[in-house]
């Protein structure tokens, strides 16, 4: 993908409660491949505003890219509906946007960690209990509905009587779609209960265990498709751990 600018491209991550992971880890990507790429975030604190900066990205060529998170990616989905080529079909939402020679288009990266944990933990599931219903949840719903999964949404403050349905479970994934911690929930990974805990905790051990995917490895999927969307250079997926663990460990 060639880009339109020839001077410094800025990428502005977009978020009612920008974190740091993106904002540490995109900076040393770019300067590891020699880019003159700024990434910079915004706290948006409602949809009018975020409109506001919408129109600007649209109007000027101050911005190459947006990165785009809760509670805004279905906002971002509708605003710019013009698919990358890679997004996934059936999925409304979007998290990156980005200008080409041809136009704005946006994508979805997320559903790139639903494969890898699909490829990782390949067993007969019964049930997929989903923990949260807002964006993600709506995606991990959609997605493991299409594979032929039954799901089941819980909404928050209401998992306590879906409880005894899971820890009776012999066989399922519980995907974790809130800030909740796994253990004060009290969800215990197990090879009959297989965890997806999609929130980045820098206060969550890095190793994974045989019978839960983090949020930590989450993000880094996720990124990878944006870097070679905003870039047009797809990197491996060592190269983001090894970066990682050298910015949070």
């Amino acid at each position: 993908m060639k880009s339109i600018f020839k001077d410094t491209r800025t990428i502005f991550s977009i978020s009612s409660k920008p974190g740091i992971f993106g904002s540490r880890l995109y900076p040393e990507l770019f300067a590891e491949y020699g880019l003159n790429i700024s990434y910079q975030t915004l706290a948006v604190s409602c949809e009018s505003h975020l409109m506001k900066i919408f129109d600007l990205f649209r109007l000027t060529d101050e911005f190459h890219g947006l990165s785009i998170s809760m509670p805004y990616k279905y906002a971002a989905g509708l605003a710019f509906p013009d698919r990358h080529g890679s997004h996934p079909e059936g999925v409304n939402s979007v998290n990156t946007v980005v200008k080409t020679e041809k136009g704005i288009y946006s994508c979805s990266t997320d559903i790139s960690f639903f494969d890898i944990f699909s490829e990782r933990f390949r067993m007969p599931v019964a049930t997929v209990f989903i923990y949260g219903d807002g964006a993600m949840g709506s995606m991990a719903c959609g997605y493991f509905s299409k594979y032929g999964h039954d799901t089941v949404v819980i909404r928050r403050g209401e998992l306590d009587k879906f409880m005894p349905l899971i820890l009776e479970s012999t066989n399922c994934y519980f995907v974790n779609c809130t800030p909740a911690r796994i253990e004060d929930i009290r969800i215990t990974p197990s090879k009959s209960c297989i965890v997806l805990d999609l929130p980045v905790r820098y206060n969550h051990p890095y190793e994974e265990d045989q019978f839960t995917m983090t949020g930590y490895t989450c993000a880094m999927v996720q990124l990878r498709g944006q870097f070679e969307i905003y870039t047009g250079i797809r990197i491996d997926l060592a190269l983001v751990e090894d970066v990682c663990s050298r910015l949070f460990y």
